[in-house]
């Protein structure tokens, strides 16, 4: 991976590779145009160049329009080489300490990361931790995708869990149901390491589902 600052032309720069995750915020856009005014120092934008030289925005949308708008061809980036899905990486884990997010822009940061191939080798802890959001959010969003992709929505069970994990257990159930159904050889250590939860619901979950 090749690091460089440098200056790109605002014209080269794609924003339409799925790395957009929030809409873009009106007030903050012109307070920025008012900074580039002042020319005072903003951070550079951050942007991956894949290997057919597509210059794919990862973030920076707001600094982005704000040069656009004040008519500016050019504008300052962090450059690193890679494919579009390090872009999506990074646009995943980007505004964690900014603009504060919605519920939605934090479940759009998990599922960017997760439709990648590092995001979905991720288990659920460090997916969290990479899009700067809680375990327990990121366990109720994988488990919503894994119900609205066929997965088993999980109401019932024929043994009962310790009273530790009856708290939103529904939702760690879908989650660990999906995982077992996709890859019944897979232990019940990975599986859990996966799912973010203690070994002893997934074992309760084999149980549930019949498997070994």
């Amino acid at each position: 991976m090749n690091f460089a600052t440098r200056t790109l032309e605002i014209g080269e720069i794609r924003t339409d590779g799925g790395t957009k995750i929030r809409d873009l915020n009106e007030e903050w856009v012109e307070e920025l145009m008012a900074m580039y005014e002042d020319d005072r120092t903003i951070e550079p934008v951050l942007v991956v160049i894949d290997p057919e030289g597509v210059a794919w925005l990862a973030d920076g949308f707001h600094r982005l329009e704000a040069r656009k708008r004040l008519g500016w061809s050019g504008i300052v980036a962090e450059t690193r080489t890679g494919p579009l899905d390090m872009a999506k990486m990074y646009a995943a884990s980007a505004n964690k300490h900014g603009l504060q997010r919605t519920p939605g822009e934090k479940k759009a940061a998990i599922l960017l990361a997760f439709s990648t191939a590092e995001g979905r080798k991720m288990g659920v802890r460090e997916l969290a931790r990479h899009c700067g959001v809680s375990v327990a959010h990121t366990q109720r969003v994988l488990a919503g995708e894994a119900v609205s992709h066929g997965g088993h929505s999980c109401t019932s069970t024929s043994t009962p869990l310790p009273e530790a994990y009856r708290k939103g257990d529904a939702v760690l159930w879908a989650l660990v149901d999906a995982e077992l159904r996709a890859d019944p050889e897979r232990t019940t250590k990975d599986t859990a390491a996966y799912a973010g939860c203690h070994c002893g619901v997934v074992a309760k979950r084999r149980e549930a589902l019949g498997l070994p």
